[in-house]
This record gives structure tokens, C-alpha cells and sequence, in this order.
């Protein structure tokens, strides 16, 4: 059976206990989504997905010989933020071409995760430390899903 990703009733909404093995297959991020809202199987057999996800995604700069010292406060935001019930991915990354250019890429299951996570010990902890890492030119978007595919 090929498996497709489309949204789910709500009627189609249930756990499972094999959604985690049938369900990977769409990323690895969905390995955080809790039973109350793992809509990942509906009855018709096809793989779903939630409706209202949360996507932050674009850059920071680091100051210049800053990198090093950015490097254990962004472990630690991550580590923290991926510990998250509400986070589904969280990924900074170093551009290739850049090595002071900080990439961000957030998922969170929805607006009232994105809130829990902003309002996070380790996110003020985050914004208290950014001086200190001379970050600047901040560029970043939030997108609410509406709909997805797998490409």
C-alpha cells in the first residue's frame, strides 16, 4: 500500500501503536508528536498529517570572531528546544559560504507550542547571551501550514 500524505478528518484522528513505524517514513521530525494530537493513520489507510503547524525559518549573522564562542550557547538552545513537547524540528546551521551567517529552521506542532517555546527559560537565556555574541541582522519568517506534500 502507497502511502500518502494529506490532512485527516477529525473523525479520522486516532492512535495507534505502530503510527510511529508507519508513519517515519515522512520525516524524522514526527517522531516528536504526543498521542493527543498523532493523527497519523487515518481509516482510509493513508498517512495524515496536522493541520496548523508552525514554520520559522531564516538567519542571524554572528559578530565577527564570535563563531567559537556561539557554538556551546547554540548547543545548548537546541538541545533544550528539541526536548520540547511542541517542537517538531529545530535546526540552526552554519551557511557554507558564510561562516558567520547562523541558518534557522523551526517546526512546532502549533501557535501554543511556538508560545510555550518563546516564553522558555532557555530562550531567555538565548536572547540574554545574543549581545554578547554580537548577533545581528536577525531575518526571519513565520509560516502557518495550510498544506504540505511529500516532494
Amino acid at each position: 500500500m502507497r502511502l500518502e500524505r494529506r490532512f485527516c478528518a477529525a473523525t479520522e484522528i486516532h492512535t495507534s501503536p505502530n503510527w510511529r513505524r508507519d508513519f517515519w517514513a515522512f520525516g524524522p521530525h514526527r517522531r516528536r508528536l504526543g498521542s493527543e494530537t498523532a493523527a497519523l493513520v487515518g481509516s482510509s489507510g493513508t498517512a495524515c498529517m496536522l493541520v496548523g503547524m508552525v514554520i520559522l525559518a531564516g538567519t542571524i549573522r554572528i559578530g565577527a570572531g564570535k563563531r567559537a564562542a556561539a557554538l556551546a550557547p547554540i548547543r545548548n538552545m537546541v538541545e533544550a528546544t528539541r526536548a520540547e513537547p511542541g517542537c517538531l524540528e529545530y535546526a540552526f546551521g552554519f551557511d557554507a559560504l558564510d561562516d558567520h551567517l547562523l541558518r534557522i529552521f523551526e517546526v512546532f506542532r502549533d501557535d501554543a507550542a511556538l508560545a510555550a517555546h518563546r516564553a522558555s527559560p532557555h530562550m531567555a537565556a538565548w536572547r540574554l547571551i545574543m549581545p554578547e555574541l554580537g548577533i545581528s541582522g536577525r531575518d526571519m519568517s513565520e509560516y502557518q501550514v495550510e498544506s504540505a506534500r511529500k516532494i
